[in-house]
């Protein structure tokens, strides 16, 4: 009788798990004035919860998990039914009884797509994943996010390791492929809580300005060019991740791994006049970048995916509403071309 186990497939999301408030407004006010709110829209927030709903999107074929703590509240019920319509296992969604369910009011200016947020951590800050059990787990990948936004995963333990450090080694031990995904908030130890989960990582996604963090410079497009991107990729490979760091900005991306010799993809060129939001569209570049790297693709192709998934992205005022099947991502993506960056 063959026993053996079928194939590794499937994505398990842990980490933050937020309903988002999405507020177009006219500007941002200074401090004391008055702007304009011109639509509101509950939406999916934080990186597994919009990583799973991404992958559900592009067309994913294979199992989505998410993992998290809610609170026992109307907003938890929201985010179990929006998964459950979505095809998103939530069984490893517990319920805390002490504290609600997170929540952020994100305000997007409509003439530019840039957004400002204002984060309420709640049940995502006791977030403890001890009692997840790799080893009776089929999936292929790992997601953990976002490091330095998960308080009880981002302290450290006598050792000076944090402890989802620790859930990462567990994670690889038991075969999956870990990644993770970072969020731009000064933390006082940023660059700890990174390096300490670096060496249990095969993936992490950054943009330019925590990868400006980490290395102590400014990485923005005024001031480096897209190949100096991958080089600073390179870089942060260096504090230990096992296959490549993925930094990506406005203009495009680049990829450093330790098998694969660093390369750059510029952005999809949206027009103007379709972009609504940039809000989630780091989000959405890891769920394309994760999609081709579950079928197996090779580097070049998966960024590809990534930044076609980003360019839907932004065509929506919400995380994931702009967002379809992988096929019209990149559809869209040849329609309109790539931005023209010096390299």
């Amino acid at each position: 009788m063959d026993i053996r186990k079928p194939k590794p497939s499937g994505v398990i999301a842990a980490g933050n798990f937020i309903v988002d408030s999405v507020n177009t407004v006219d500007e941002y006010p200074l401090q004391d004035e008055l702007t304009i709110v011109r639509d509101q829209t509950k939406s999916n927030g934080g990186g597994p919860y919009n990583l799973l709903r991404g992958l559900a999107a592009l067309g994913a074929k294979f199992p989505l998990q998410a993992v998290g703590l809610v609170g026992e509240d109307a907003l938890a019920d929201w985010i179990i039914r929006d998964c459950a319509a979505h095809g998103i296992a939530t069984d490893m969604l517990a319920k805390a009884k002490d504290v609600g369910t997170s929540w952020t009011e994100v305000m997007s200016v409509r003439s530019t797509g840039r957004r400002t947020f204002f984060h309420h951590p709640g049940a995502n800050a006791k977030l403890d994943l001890n009692g997840i059990d790799f080893s009776r787990s089929n999936a292929k990948i790992f997601y953990l996010g976002y490091l330095t936004m998960l308080d009880a995963l981002d302290a450290s333990d006598a050792d000076g390791r944090t402890m989802a450090s620790h859930v990462l080694e567990r994670a690889g031990k038991a075969g999956l492929i870990t990644v993770s995904d970072l969020v731009s908030r000064h933390h006082p130890d940023f660059r700890g809580i990174v390096a300490s989960a670096a060496p249990h990582l095969d993936y992490l996604f950054l943009n330019e300005l925590e990868a400006g963090w980490l290395l102590d410079r400014d990485l923005s497009a005024e001031v480096v060019k897209l190949d100096q991107l991958a080089e600073a990729a390179e870089e942060i490979l260096g504090f230990g991740i096992k296959k490549a760091v993925v930094l990506h900005r406005a203009q495009g991306a680049a990829y450093a791994g330790s098998e694969v010799t660093r390369f750059v993809q510029p952005a999809v060129d949206v027009p103007t006049q379709l972009i609504q939001s940039a809000v989630a569209a780091g989000d959405a570049f890891a769920a394309g970048f994760i999609l081709g790297l579950h079928e197996g693709r090779d580097a070049e192709t998966s960024l590809l995916y990534a930044v076609s998934a980003a360019a839907s992205c932004i065509t929506s005022d919400t995380a994931t509403d702009g967002i379809g099947p992988i096929k019209d991502c990149l559809a869209l993506a040849e329609t309109h071309g790539f931005v023209r960056v010096s390299k």
